[in-house]
């Protein structure tokens, strides 16, 4: 199979690009970026010769769709940033040119935009994934798995932790900006209700090196797609940063209306991105996701919480390449624009998500114990 990444030469789009060279089913790895000559292909040694690259922009959904009918790919993974702008033209281009898309999109508007494309792409016989990385993505797909074990499912917390020393990219910080700014959306008592980012503080266990965080409302897609498609009363994002400081800066930076617009969010975080080095002093490389499902089972109230660990770049780009796997080989094929919890079996997915590496744990009596997988 032929995979295109869109977004290749970019810190989660060249983790896919890297993931996929490795497998031997894949034949070759096109990386579609507006600038092709940032990506560290030398990192790849001898599966260098698996990647070609090709200048695109994804500002222009014709273009982009052009380049992708031009290089034949069976599928591709959207890794293009921020989402809130670029995830719909994204999109566009996947159901102009006919090929199958898996995109990373981690923003609450961008996912949204993107599910309006539904009847177009299953009109032109096109199976679009969208938030298939770290969050969303493993956590709508342990949410699911979470759901199916219980005899009846009340809600869903999904919680993240981040630190600036694990990424590199200029997108990540718009996205921190625009998740952490304003109203965002989450499940509450049934409904669809706005919240203001940055409030609902409360601590949550991370599995190491975390350990307890506290976390706060913060705007990405899951409460806005899982109620859709799991029964359920209540869903939460929270999120935060480590180390803890840089919470305080990003409400600071949101409070000074230095996030308030999309031209300003974008100037602010140029400036934090040309300074990043200061912003990973006394972080970890590493990032983390905690999952929890409360409900009913055999009659007593129980929770199931599940967590992750690992380097952002893997737990994003991973799901995502694996994603694009299927759709090229048409093991998934439902045209249409569809979040992971409506379109992919999570179980199924979830062990090839292990045996790539990641491991999949689960709190029980307050230790994490990895998820065995034969």
């Amino acid at each position: 199979m032929r995979v295109g990444v869109l977004g290749g030469a970019g810190d989660m789009g060249f983790g896919a690009v890297r993931f996929l060279a490795g497998q031997e089913r894949v034949e070759e790895v096109v990386v579609f970026d507006l600038r092709p000559e940032r990506a560290p292909l030398g990192e790849l040694g001898e599966l260098r010769g698996k990647v070609r690259c090709v200048k695109a922009d994804a500002s222009k959904p014709s273009e982009l769709a052009e380049a992708l009918r031009k290089e034949r790919v069976d599928s591709a993974v959207g890794a293009i940033g921020p989402f809130y702008e670029l995830a719909r033209p994204v999109v566009e281009a996947a159901i102009k040119s006919g090929v199958p898309l898996v995109d990373i999109c981690d923003d609450y508007d961008g996912a949204m935009a993107s599910l309006e494309l539904s009847s177009e792409a299953a009109k032109a016989g096109v199976t679009c994934i969208t938030g298939l990385g770290w969050t969303p993505g493993l956590s709508n797909l342990l949410a699911a798995k979470g759901h199916r074990e219980l005899d009846s499912c009340r809600s869903i917390d999904i919680s993240w932790v981040g630190s600036a020393a694990d990424s590199k990219g200029l997108a990540v910080v718009m996205h921190v900006f625009h998740a952490c700014t304003g109203k965002v959306p989450m499940y509450l008592d049934g409904e669809l209700k706005e919240v203001e980012a940055g409030s609902g503080k409360e601590p949550k266990l991370f599995p190491k090196p975390f350990g307890e965080v506290k976390v706060f409302y913060t705007g990405h897609p899951e409460p806005v797609t899982i109620p859709k498609h799991l029964k359920v009363e209540r869903v939460t994002l929270k999120g935060a940063l480590v180390p803890e400081w840089q919470n305080s800066l990003v409400a600071l930076f949101v409070k000074l209306g230095l996030t308030k617009t999309p031209g300003r969010k974008r100037k602010l975080s140029k400036i934090i991105h040309s300074i990043e080095d200061l912003f990973r002093a006394g972080g970890v490389q590493a990032s983390g996701l905690r999952v929890d499902v409360s409900g009913e089972l055999k009659g007593e109230e129980v929770t199931l919480t599940y967590g992750m660990v690992d380097r952002m770049w893997r737990l994003t780009s991973i799901p995502a390449a694996l994603g694009a796997m299927m759709l090229a080989s048409r093991e998934l094929d439902e045209p249409g624009v569809h979040p992971p919890e409506a379109a992919i079996p999570a179980e199924d997915f979830l062990k090839r998500v292990a045996e790539a590496g990641l491991k999949i744990l689960k709190l029980e009596r307050g230790e994490w114990r990895e998820v065995e997988y034969s």
